[in-house]
């Protein structure tokens, strides 16, 4: 089933958020910020899921891109490998900002390349996802 779009102008809107967000993460990884990337990084996905529902007519709220997903999963499949990512990049939301979320040490000391080169393949691959299927709904539409 593919639902039609009922509000293109917040996918715009959203989509262009998401990735200067993603953008501005690559610069904080260029720069050794790690802990930033990795939250840039949830937040990118987190904003283009959002957008990508608004844009369907879907209200949503919250912070975690795995409950977004279990939303869009109404309307769509959801691959497996989107959901462990999602949980993934669900994990930087706030221990990547607040030292009190770690046993010892500041974030900015805590996170590595390694850590971010994942959280990166997790958001391109969301936002593969979510791209193939707004594209797939413009097709359907004769957009």
């Amino acid at each position: 089933m593919i639902k039609k779009l009922l509000k293109k102008s917040e996918w715009d809107r959203y989509y262009r958020q998401a990735r200067h967000n993603y953008e501005s993460a690559k610069r904080d990884y260029e720069y050794g910020d790690y802990a930033w990337a990795c939250f840039k990084a949830q937040q990118a996905g987190e904003i283009l899921l959002k957008g990508f529902l608004r844009a369907l007519g879907k209200f949503c709220t919250g912070h975690s891109i795995y409950n977004l997903l279990l939303s869009l999963e109404e309307l769509y499949e959801v691959p497996e490998d989107i959901k462990t990512c999602s949980k993934i990049l669900d994990k930087a939301y706030i221990p990547t900002r607040y030292p009190d979320a770690h046993m010892f040490g500041a974030p900015f000391e805590l996170y590595s390349k390694e850590e971010v080169r994942q959280f990166f393949d997790c958001v391109e691959r969301l936002f593969q996802f979510i791209e193939e299927l707004y594209g797939d709904i413009q097709k359907s539409q004769g957009l």
